[in-house]
């Protein structure tokens, strides 16, 4: 068919010298080049940012809300490219199918599909944004927090319905239930203090930060249903067998910083970095870890013997630094010792049998009782992974910037 999208848009804003904000409100609507698809999506977003007490405290927001909604293509057009034309979509009756019989390719009905899909559609929910206060306590002293959120939450639900298509059939029922929920928050402090005396200018900047990221997955079947309609078809009003499973993971960051950036007559540059992170991805003995950096930059193109006699060099900086920085990309489970139970199994009286299903009886008959097979040992030492390096390096430029570009030699380790 004829896709068509449909879009809607409204935006209100204001500002003065007190503050400012934006809301806008959108809905998209799109139904699919293929029949029965379709997408749409509300959204909405709001900004601002409030000043009180004569701007000495400033409060603002950014959030931003999505929710959408498909039904996706389930795979019909190769089937209905490759259909024969000489088979009906509907059986004589009108009831059934039409499908392949033998001497035909085993392609499914296309329309068959499409029908029995436009219910299966998944809904997703997302939340993000951040909210943030700053107040400068005294001249040049400004503390800072900030908490930022990222939500997401999907269902999808699949009915698998019964059918005869030609000499293709299904008798299974079921219904499938997908839902996952993400949940990121970030926690930010801060407090920041420059000061300019002569020809000198201090910035000094200390916080912490705290980060929590979480993911959770559940997945429901149910089969056999008496009725196949969408009013019907959940899990409770199955008769057959139900089936489980679900997964959940999340890690913790806390961290603690402090810089400190020194400026002379804007010639000589002086800069100290330390930062203490721990996460919960580590072993107990070494959760946290110190990451120091140091650099210095002398703008050698501010100094009169350069500006005074060498026109053609626009820019000239030679800088160094040393610094390391850990790295945490590791499994949230690989601190932990981990253990599966898979009773799948054999004949326990021959060599074919695998699984954790132990004959201990040595009866080799009945439901036998089922251990466990271990697929990981736990590390309370484990620790971050750490890269240091130093670099020495120089910017140029000559003629106005026409030329530039930069040289460096570094050494980089990672341990």
């Amino acid at each position: 068919q004829t896709g068509i999208a449909t879009s809607y848009d409204l935006a209100v804003s204001n500002g003065s010298e007190k503050g400012n904000y934006l809301f806008s409100l959108g809905y998209y609507d799109n139904d699919g080049i293929v029949k029965t698809t379709e997408f749409n999506r509300i959204s909405a977003r709001m900004n601002g940012s409030y000043k009180y007490f004569g701007g000495k405290l400033v409060i603002g927001e950014n959030f931003t809300y999505n929710r959408t909604s498909e039904v996706q293509d389930p795979g019909v057009l190769d089937p209905a490219f490759r259909a024969l034309p000489i088979i009906p979509v509907r059986t004589v009756d009108g009831k059934g199918w039409g499908g392949p019989v033998g001497g035909m390719n085993d392609r499914q009905n296309p329309v068959r599909l499409l029908e029995y899909n436009k219910d299966n559609n998944y809904d997703y929910l997302r939340v993000f944004g951040n909210a943030y206060a700053d107040l400068e306590i005294i001249k040049n002293l400004h503390f800072k927090t900030s908490f930022g959120i990222d939500y997401g939450f999907y269902k999808k639900r699949s009915l698998q319905r019964s059918y005869k298509s030609g000499y293709l059939q299904n008798d299974q029922t079921s219904v499938t239930i997908d839902q996952s929920v993400s949940d990121k928050w970030t926690w930010t402090n801060t407090l920041n203090y420059s000061l300019k005396f002569g020809k000198s200018s201090v910035n000094i900047l200390a916080g912490t930060e705290m980060y929590k990221d979480f993911f959770d997955n559940t997945t429901l079947r149910k089969n056999d249903f008496l009725i196949e309609t969408p009013d019907y078809m959940y899990p409770d009003a199955g008769t057959g067998e139900s089936f489980t499973s679900g997964t959940s993971t999340g890690y913790s960051l806390l961290s603690y910083f402090g810089k400190v950036d020194y400026e002379f007559d804007n010639r000589y540059l002086l800069s100290g970095t330390i930062r203490r992170d721990g996460s919960s991805r580590f072993g107990k003995n070494n959760q946290f870890g110190v990451f120091p950096a140091v650099s210095a930059g002398w703008r050698i193109s501010n100094e009169n013997f350069i500006k005074d006699n060498v026109s053609a060099i626009s820019d000239l900086k030679l800088r160094a630094s040393w610094g390391q920085t850990g790295n945490q990309e590791i499994s949230n489970n690989a601190v932990y010792s981990l253990y599966l139970a898979s009773y799948a199994g054999g004949s326990p009286t021959w060599a074919t049998s695998f699984g954790t299903a132990y004959d201990i009886a040595g009866n080799g008959n009945g439901l036998l009782p089922s251990g466990f097979i271990a697929t990981q040992t736990g590390n309370d030492d484990l620790k971050w992974e750490t890269t240091t390096q130093t670099d020495i390096g120089v910017d140029f430029g000559f003629f106005n910037q026409r030329l530039s570009g930069s040289v460096d030699y570094y050494i980089k380790k990672t341990a």
